[in-house]
């Protein structure tokens, strides 16, 4: 269900820019959303169970539309303002670290109202609300899990736009290496530099 602007919004977006890490064995089935995908915007959700009431829940691919990364992605809209949501059951080991991945790009441009979250067992691990327009952003969360399987669940609704989520992944530290980051990510650490700069020249000149 869509909730009220957060400031935890912004801070949510800085911590996905940070290093990037693909997972080399991958847990997840059908992570890229290819598999069963014949060109209708309802296919390629082979291994993913859907759910939600939003009423807007596709699968595009890079070439209609060309701001998200080269690929498939699931877009989660809302005809209503409800969530739309796809859900997996992955096998796993009591007390083992596992690291999820996934891409995420936000089309709304006018900042809300939207809302996404990644949600492990239930609990969410990733949530961002009324968010505005950001590329295609890597988000990384560790988990460390309680049973012989570990249910993941997205959960999104964008009424203006689209959320779309990308090349989800979830495996052992074991299995996860080092990747560059998307090209627009250094761009977030850049203008934090600048800020900073900023704020410590004033503060200078007014001890001068």
């Amino acid at each position: 269900m869509i909730r009220k602007p957060a400031l935890a919004v912004i801070i949510v977006l800085l911590t996905a820019a940070a290093p990037a890490h693909a997972i080399t064995i991958n847990l997840v089935t059908n992570g890229d959303f290819t598999d069963g995908y014949n060109g209708l915007a309802t296919s390629g959700f082979n291994g993913w169970t859907l759910g939600g009431t939003g009423n807007d829940l596709v699968n595009v691919t890079s070439v209609a539309i060309p701001s998200i990364l080269p690929g498939n992605a699931a877009g989660f809209g809302s005809t209503n303002g409800n969530d739309n949501t796809i859900t997996q059951t992955l096998s796993t080991v009591a007390g083992t670290n596992y690291s999820l991945a996934f891409n995420l790009t936000n089309m709304d441009s006018g900042g809300g109202p939207s809302d996404f979250s990644a949600l492990l067992n239930g609990a969410p691990v990733f949530a961002i609300t009324n968010a505005v327009a950001f590329p295609p952003t890597l988000v990384t969360e560790n988990f460390i899990a309680s049973g012989a399987s570990t249910t993941l669940t997205f959960a999104g609704a964008n009424a203006p736009s689209f959320y779309y989520l990308q090349n989800v992944s979830f495996g052992t530290p074991d299995s996860v290496a080092a990747t560059p980051l998307p090209a627009a990510l250094p761009l977030f650490g850049t203008a934090l530099a600048g800020l900073g700069s900023a704020g410590w020249m004033k503060r200078r000149r007014k001890l001068a």
